[in-house]
C-alpha cells in the first residue's frame, strides 16, 4: 500500500477532525493541537467524526502529500480512547488501518521457550 522510509513515525490524532480541512487547516491542527511540527518527515493519520474518513499528511522533502480514503460502507476500526493526544502505529496497522481492518487485533505473539526439545 503506502511505504515510508523505516524510522519514520506515524501517529493517529485522538480525536475526530473537520474532514472539510486540507493540508494548511490540518498542519495549523498540528502545531496548534499536537505540538509538533508537521515538516518533521512523520506520518500524521485523521478521521472525521462518522469514522468513515481518513486523511494522511506527510512532508516529503520538499513538499506535503495528501491522502484521503473513504468507505462506501462501514467504518474505520479506531480506538474510542487513547492514553496520549496521539497514538503511535507502525506501517502494517497503518495497512490495516486503511484497509479497513481493526489494527489493534495485531498484537504480538507471546515468545515460546522451550528449554528442553526431544
Amino acid at each position: 500500500m503506502i511505504n515510508f522510509p523505516a524510522d519514520t513515525q506515524i501517529y493517529l490524532a485522538q480525536s475526530p477532525v473537520d474532514m472539510r480541512k486540507a493540508i494548511s487547516g490540518l498542519s495549523a491542527y498540528i502545531t496548534d493541537t499536537l505540538k509538533n511540527d508537521p515538516a518533521t518527515g512523520c506520518v500524521f493519520i485523521f478521521y472525521n467524526k462518522s469514522r468513515r474518513i481518513l486523511k494522511a499528511l506527510y512532508w516529503d522533502k520538499n513538499g506535503f502529500m495528501l491522502w484521503q480514503k473513504r468507505l462506501s460502507s462501514g467504518r474505520f476500526k479506531i480506538p474510542r480512547h487513547f492514553q496520549a493526544d496521539r497514538l503511535v502505529l507502525d506501517e502494517k496497522a497503518l495497512n490495516w488501518l486503511f484497509a479497513g481492518l481493526d489494527f489493534q487485533l495485531l498484537s504480538k505473539r507471546p515468545e515460546l521457550e522451550f528449554p528442553n526439545i526431544y
